[in-house]
């Protein structure tokens, strides 16, 4: 009983990971890294699906453009602390990261982007302080860089199942 329940609660959360944004339908599948743990997995999943939510207009308007997506496991804080700056700056126990391709040739995102065939690096962490880090092009998920730093943090506390 227990394995069919948590066949069902992955496949409607596969089911809600696909459908990021409503301005289109989305022409990829997110690959995750198959290194996570089944807990891991779900964690990704979820925090993918709130991604996909508040990264936007990438996510919707101009996913299209998106060539893959993978989806691996950050850190956790370990016993001797922290090894990344996110841990240290927002106090996150641990990180899910997104990796994004973007097309060699996009037609939805405005060329004076130019993020033609770039990576595009997130990092969504919590519970504390919960959100995520945007590098490159982080107007692709509507936020401004507002200072010299390369990322820009953006709070999201829906992401606070990161634990």
């Amino acid at each position: 009983m227990k394995k069919h329940l948590a066949i069902l609660y992955v496949s409607v959360t596969i089911l809600l990971i696909f459908s990021c944004g409503s301005d289109s339908t989305p022409n990829f599948k997110p690959i995750y890294d198959k290194s996570l743990s089944s807990s891991d997995r779900i964690i990704a999943e979820n925090a993918f699906a709130v991604f996909c939510d508040k990264c936007q207009p990438l996510m919707s308007k101009y996913s299209n453009d998106i060539e893959s997506i993978q989806v691996e496991k950050g850190f956790d804080r370990g016993p001797d602390g922290c090894l990344d700056y996110r841990c240290r700056e927002y106090g996150w126990d641990k990180q899910i990261y997104i990796k994004i391709k973007i097309k060699n040739d996009p037609s939805k995102i405005p060329g004076s982007i130019k993020a033609r065939g770039h990576f595009l690096h997130f990092y969504l962490g919590g519970p504390k302080n919960s959100g995520y880090t945007v590098g490159k092009f982080p107007e692709l998920c509507g936020a401004r860089k507002t200072n010299n730093d390369y990322d820009v943090y953006v709070p999201e506390p829906k992401l606070a199942l990161i634990k």
